[in-house]
């Protein structure tokens, strides 16, 4: 059986039409992700490592599977394997191991001139097995190879680094190793209006930045396949409980940034430290989102996907056509206030610009740092005290300077009180720029980025 393919395993015995027939999950965002039954998941010896290797060698699995001349991945392209089978690990909780052998791996990443000058990668998965008279497995052989192509998308595909097109281009092909199908053409397509890489990086329609994690809809069909707690737990596919997208726990994260999504009807989501993103599964308008209790509540106008959830010390979420930032009291305050100094309160309107600043916040640059340059990118890098009051002035009042005033703040700067920086984070941290860019406002529905 050939394919792009599939992930995970447990201990029930398994029988030969577990490998045959798709169990769907009732989610239709999950189900057009489902395609033929993935192999992991039914070991008979009950082992919970899957094994992965870069092995090109002659007679190597991957030499075998390919059928023309292949090479070894560099040291980015398996670096960011790396970085991806470690978010793998962290959504499904599968236990990936490195290994120096084809012969002892599941999982094998090498690069070929694959046939088409339009596929950037691929993913093959077969597998072998031996039953009994009651068509229990008692032996199953799997294997799963992922190409990327180095001839006609060497140019994205030999650095793949996060953010990046090669980066997405293997974690897409990862996902079919994984067992996630292509949402158009699986048994249950997606409608094309939810058919981009916003909702799942299997999509071949892309929309907003490359990712590097699987989105939301690749979540629910990972949880319904592998259940959260890796091959061999008890849930996701021949597990003692069996799959299921309602899992008992409140989901919260760690002391680091963590992305969350919502499974099921209603939850509470709790962050804890860093910046932390919440994911939901529809556009930004089908949902109400409100401060409550010191977090906030996010409503579900559609029945039956997430219902009523509650945020706690969650900064942002994740819509499909967008996100919004809700640590106004933090980056995203910073950015808010920056923004409406160097740009005015229009500039908040420009979710691509807050999106790209609120990175360069997040990023851990100072105000002072970030002042300079937006400073350079809006007067250049020498921009006199005059231009930079006129500039803020306008900005923060609303109105023009008139000479006496520019000329006074100015002299605050040229007698070195301030510099253009210094003085450019000290206006947009006053209570005027933060009424002119209503701040109160934005702390009670968030501020939208892309």
């Amino acid at each position: 059986m050939e394919g792009d393919d599939h992930t995970q395993e447990s201990p029930a015995m398994a029988n030969v039409s577990d490998l045959q027939r798709i169990v769907y999950s009732g989610n239709p965002q999950a189900d057009a992700l489902l395609d033929n039954p993935s192999p992991w998941n039914f070991f008979p010896d009950g082992r919970k490592v899957l094994y992965y290797t870069f092995d090109a060698s002659p007679g190597s699995v991957a030499a075998s599977d390919a059928g023309r001349p292949i090479t070894a991945f560099n040291t980015a392209q398996q670096q960011a394997t790396r970085q991806i089978l470690q978010h793998a690990a962290a959504v499904t909780g599968i236990v990936f191991t490195e290994v120096g052998s084809s012969a002892q791996a599941d999982l094998h990443f090498v690069a070929t001139n694959i046939p088409g000058a339009s596929t950037a990668g691929l993913a093959s998965t077969f597998y072998n097995y031996s039953y009994n008279g009651s068509q229990t497995l008692t032996q199953l052989n799997a294997e799963s190879v992922v190409y990327l192509d180095n001839v006609e998308h060497a140019g994205i595909n030999n650095q793949p680094t996060a953010g990046g097109a090669g980066y997405e281009v293997l974690l897409h092909e990862v996902g079919h190793a994984l067992g996630l199908a292509h949402p158009f053409d699986s048994s249950r397509p997606l409608p094309s209006a939810q058919d981009n890489t916003n909702n799942t990086v299997m999509s071949y329609t892309r929309a907003g930045p490359y990712k590097t994690t699987f989105q939301a809809f690749d979540l629910l069909a990972l949880d319904w396949i592998y259940g959260r707690d890796g091959l061999g737990g008890t849930w996701g596919m021949n597990s003692t409980n069996g799959p299921t997208l309602n899992f008992a726990s409140q989901p919260s994260g760690t002391a680091g940034p963590d992305v969350l999504t919502s499974t099921q009807a209603s939850e509470t989501f709790n962050g804890a430290g860093g910046v932390d993103t919440l994911v939901a599964h529809g556009a930004r308008s089908g949902y109400s989102l409100t401060r409550k209790d010191g977090g906030w509540q996010l409503v579900d106008g559609t029945a039956g996907r997430d219902g009523t959830d509650t945020l706690v010390q969650i900064e942002r979420v994740r819509f499909s056509d967008r996100s919004v930032a809700l640590d106004l009291d933090g980056a995203a305050g910073t950015t808010a206030r920056l923004l409406g100094a160097l740009v005015g309160p229009a500039g908040l309107g420009s979710r691509e610009l807050v999106g790209a600043v609120l990175g360069v916040v997040d990023s851990g640059t100072s105000q002072l740092q970030l002042a300079q340059l937006g400073l350079n990118a809006v007067l250049g890098a020498s921009a006199t005290p005059e231009q930079v009051v006129v500039l803020l002035f306008g900005n923060v009042v609303g109105a023009s300077a008139d000479a006496a005033t520019v000329q006074s703040l100015a002299g605050l700067i040229r007698s070195g009180t301030y510099t253009n920086a210094s003085f450019t984070v000290a206006v947009a941290n006053l209570d005027i720029n933060a009424t002119h860019i209503d701040l109160v406002g934005l702390s009670t529905r968030g501020l939208d980025y892309v």
